[in-house]
């Protein structure tokens, strides 16, 4: 009805109209991006959902609706929250340790691992990440030559993600394999020419499924022959029950 009356009122309002609702589309692809990148960082939706929830609850903000939508929200009232206490940002750290290496207090302490021990090879678990790329691992490592190869994470069922680093000036990688549960690393130190294989390895809960793993474990030593063998990782297992945390059997 008020565009038939006509009247340069109703074509300025309609302008107006068009460019809000062009700002917001823009605004809203940017967010929809950003929720996309936190979600490749935490490994999966569920991870992000629970850290949107804790920063919500520390910085004191209320929403509604679905994901993207509390992210939305979430990114508009950091504009207008520059200041963030030291208790907040512990609270933010202690969140985002707890999400494997999305985590930055994750990442520092692997740094300082990193820093503190030069390792010639380093194996982690439970990374929590379904990709790797250059930046993240060089954050991590350092500046030193490197290299690295991962098994992304997946959820329970298949692995929390493992990532295989080594110093490159100092250990020469053939081939990496990358199976169910396992990242094995075949190549050779490069001063004294020793050949070697590398399992990091993150064994699942399941009875089952963890005998068939060790089972594969060891043809997998035997066909190796004498070349040496290491096999490190989180095997979700103990050697007596005193050892045991939980009432499980």
């Amino acid at each position: 009805m008020r565009r038939r009356r006509g009247g340069d009122g109703v074509n300025r309002s309609c302008d107006m109209s068009r460019q809000a609702f062009s700002e917001e589309s823009t605004s809203s692809g940017s967010i929809n991006n950003d929720w996309k990148h936190w979600v490749v960082m935490q490994g999966n939706d569920q991870m992000v959902v629970d850290d949107v929830w804790g920063i919500r609850k520390v910085i004191g903000v209320k929403f509604k609706g679905d994901n993207v939508n509390m992210f939305r929200v979430l990114s508009r009232a950091g504009k207008g929250k520059q200041v963030v206490s030291r208790q907040e940002q512990g609270e933010l750290g202690r969140r985002k340790g707890a999400r494997g290496l999305g985590g930055l207090e994750k990442r520092k302490e692997v740094r300082k691992l990193v820093g503190d021990q030069n390792p010639l090879l380093l194996c982690i678990q439970e990374t929590k990440l379904q990709s790797c790329e250059d930046f993240l691992c060089s954050t991590l490592w350092g500046n030193s030559p490197h290299v690295f190869s991962y098994r992304p994470s997946i959820g329970a069922s298949g692995g929390w993600g493992l990532l295989t680093f080594w110093n490159s000036s100092e250990v020469e990688v053939w081939s990496t394999e990358s199976r169910e549960h396992v990242l094995w690393c075949h190549g050779r130190f490069i001063k004294s020419g020793e050949e070697f294989s590398v399992a990091n390895v993150y064994a699942p809960c399941d009875y089952g499924a963890k005998i068939g793993l060790w089972d594969s474990l060891s043809v997998r030593i035997q066909s190796l022959g004498r070349r040496m063998v290491c096999i490190c990782g989180d095997f979700n297992a103990v050697k007596n029950l005193d050892e045991r945390r939980s009432s499980r059997g």
